[in-house]
Formats: structure tokens, C-alpha cells, sequence
């Protein structure tokens, strides 16, 4: 809940992309060392695109992709 809005599967679904983001790169997707809360909650609002280093396959890229796409339905 964020605002006192509630939310749905395809919010969780989103942060299930995003925790195997992390598991696989070893740190988070959006949260730097040293940046605030604010910072942060920016860089998540205005989300678009991972970017992907070379642990990441094709494969592990594509379904990170399709769960994490920013307007999940």
C-alpha cells in the first residue's frame, strides 16, 4: 500500500522480476549507495528499462523484461 491505495497481482508479479534482478546481478535495480529514500522513489517512478551485465542470458533478460515491464496488467 502506498498512499493508502491498494494493489493487485500485478504489482507482486513486478517485484518478483525485480528480486531476480537482483539475485542474479547482486545488487538492486534502482537503489545506489548513498542515495535517499527520495532519490530512490524518483528512480522508481520514472522506471523504463534494466540494464543487464554479463550474467544475465537471453533468456534470464526476456523473462526479467516481460515481469518487470513498467504498466504491469
Amino acid at each position: 500500500m502506498d498512499g493508502g491505495q491498494t494493489y493487485g497481482k500485478p504489482v507482486d508479479v513486478w517485484a518478483v522480476g525485480f528480486m531476480m534482478y537482483e539475485m542474479i546481478a547482486g545488487h538492486h535495480a534502482l537503489w545506489q549507495k548513498g542515495e535517499d529514500k527520495q532519490q530512490y522513489k524518483q528512480k522508481a517512478h520514472n522506471f523504463t528499462k534494466l540494464r543487464y551485465g554479463r550474467r544475465f542470458n537471453k533468456l534470464s533478460q526476456n523473462l526479467i523484461e516481460k515481469l518487470c515491464h513498467p504498466k504491469p496488467s
